[in-house]
């Protein structure tokens, strides 16, 4: 699937050695997910927003004009999928966000242009809701996957990351739907233009056709480039480095976009052959493998855009089997959203040496998430045939992806069957550290059922939920001794905000117990001290 090509030239931007001031970019990244890019191309004049838009000088905005003119995006994001968030979208209080339908669709995994970016109180509310989820380094954290930086033997066939290529979805090899061509043909030449991509590692190159989708949800491959580009610059280079890589007037990004916006395909061609050649010459001399190791943590935004690559090319074209479920059962679906999911992993001090289970795990977007951003061993089951079927299909790529990308995740454990009724669930439940389940539309009997399996689980294993197990006015008497509950113990009832769920934009609530069987045993001794003569 990769090709093996002479190396290119070692880059000379990673000497230099000039002192300069360099502004750090403060414009969003863009998602792949709702054609973040794509859209903000489209937006411009088209939205209330546009000239806010159009005066960032990282904008997407104008960027391209045929597609300026082709179509008008709408300023509110279509609906999503779980394991999406916009990972700089504004937060509001509980209650005041909008509705959002619950059907599934292409999610949006952050990194996407806010069409309220200029509003200063939802500026305010990304601050206070980014500086929650800040995270303490894991120094047991392993980030480097030291297979990914090991030099090939070219006289030996070694197993390649074997990813789908972004060229497969938009030539059919996975789904075709409508496309059109950032640049026009050269003349004579009728081939849509092509360019292969570097990832930070030795594996090969992913291929990709230079075409923006006419429907937001779909796989945007220009805006896939440009990301990984930037995302590459910016988390895996040393800061001084980094910096200069992401300049607002002279880094990757910008250069790619003016290309865009000049429709000159040789001058994006080039500078993707310039970013591949300082990616070459950075492996080569351990530039990105001594950062990686250096670092015990992975960005939420990286963490967004990979599992985004992810998603487009193996739930996405089967989006539509995610609505086929019954309304009033148990099996309703609908999933967390990665920004969400992080400050869940910070509240209960996920770290990699534990075991994290998501019961009722659907496509796997959380796991995967555990996986990757804490590096842990994470467990997902799901019984509804068709999310576990994408789960598995996701697991395929997230693992080679990984690979790709030089990161060493935790392992992904994805199981089909009843939480309550599956022998290998229930081994996984007795080693487990952390514990999610999104019971949000669980009926109070599968809920009272859980609850029992609980009986199982360790002393100090955490409960994450969205309906509570237990509430911190339950008493322990002696006429409810028998009662499940009374080996939990509620920790917190916690608020999260807008755009943290698949099925609303609005905030709400989410609990965490904890397995403790103390408070048992003493009343336990209590109650037989009592009977003694």
């Amino acid at each position: 699937m990769f090709g093996n090509g002479r190396g290119p030239p070692k880059p000379q931007i990673r000497k230099v050695t000039v002192q300069r001031t360099v502004v750090p970019p403060t414009a969003k990244t863009n998602g792949i997910a709702n054609g973040g890019l794509k859209a903000g191309i489209s937006r411009a004049g088209s939205g209330s927003n546009a000239t806010a838009g159009a005066s960032r000088q990282n904008s997407a905005s104008s960027l391209h004009p045929k597609a300026a003119s082709a179509r008008k995006v709408p300023s509110g994001a279509s609906g999503r999928s779980a394991a999406q968030s916009r990972s700089d979208s504004a937060r509001v209080s509980p209650g005041r966000g909008k509705r959002k339908a619950p059907s599934p669709s292409t999610p949006n995994f952050g990194d996407s242009s806010s069409d309220d970016e200029d509003d200063k109180s939802s500026d305010v509310a990304r601050k206070r809701a980014r500086h929650s989820a800040e995270r303490d380094e894991d120094m047991k954290r392993v980030m480097c996957d030291e297979t990914a930086f090991k030099k090939r033997d070219p006289e030996k066939k070694e197993k390649e990351a074997r990813i789908i290529q972004g060229y497969d979805i938009t030539t059919g090899g996975v789904f075709v739907k409508g496309y059109k061509s950032v640049f026009e043909p050269e003349p004579g030449n009728e081939r849509i233009p092509e360019i292969r991509l570097r990832y930070p590692s030795r594996y090969g190159k992913e291929k990709f056709q230079i075409l923006i989708p006419h429907a937001d949800e779909d796989f945007n491959p220009l805006e896939d480039v440009i990301q990984t580009i930037l995302h590459t610059c910016k988390h895996f280079f040393p800061p001084s480095q980094s910096e200069i890589l992401t300049d607002e007037a002279t880094g990757f990004e910008r250069r790619l976009k003016r290309a865009v916006k000049e429709l000159s395909f040789s001058k994006f061609s080039a500078t993707v052959e310039e970013f591949n050649s300082l990616i070459d010459g950075s492996i080569t001399d351990d530039t990105i493998s001594s950062h990686l190791r250096s670092q015990h943590s992975l960005a939420l935004p990286l963490v967004e855009r990979i599992l985004a690559q992810v998603y487009a090319r193996t739930v996405s074209p089967h989006v539509h089997l995610l609505k086929q479920y019954e309304n009033g059962t148990d099996d309703v679906y609908g999933e967390l959203l990665p920004r969400f999911t992080q400050q869940i992993f910070k509240d209960v001090h996920l770290t990699s040496d534990q075991v994290f289970l998501d019961l009722g795990s659907g496509v796997g977007n959380v796991v995967l998430q555990a996986a990757l951003q804490i590096g842990c061993e994470s467990w997902g089951v799901e019984r509804m045939p068709n999310p576990a079927k994408l789960a598995g299909k996701q697991k395929d790529e997230f693992v080679p992806r990984c690979k790709i990308w030089g990161i060493k995740p935790g392992s992904v454990n994805l199981v089909t069957g009843d939480f309550l009724a599956t022998p290998e669930i229930d081994a996984v439940l007795k080693r487990a550290d952390v514990i999610l389940v999104n019971n949000q539309a669980f009926t109070p009997q599968l809920n009272d059922n859980l609850t029992m399996k609980f009986l199982d689980i360790k002393d100090g294993c955490k409960i994450v939920s969205l309906k509570p197990f237990i509430t911190d006015d339950w008493k322990l008497k002696e006429r409810n001794l028998q009662n499940p509950k009374n080996v939990l113990v509620h920790l917190a009832k916690k608020e999260y905000w807008s755009n943290a769920v698949s099925w609303t934009d609005e905030g709400g609530t989410y609990f965490i117990a904890k397995k403790d069987g103390t408070k048992l045993e003493q009343f336990h001794k209590k109650l037989e001290a009592r009977r003694r003569p």
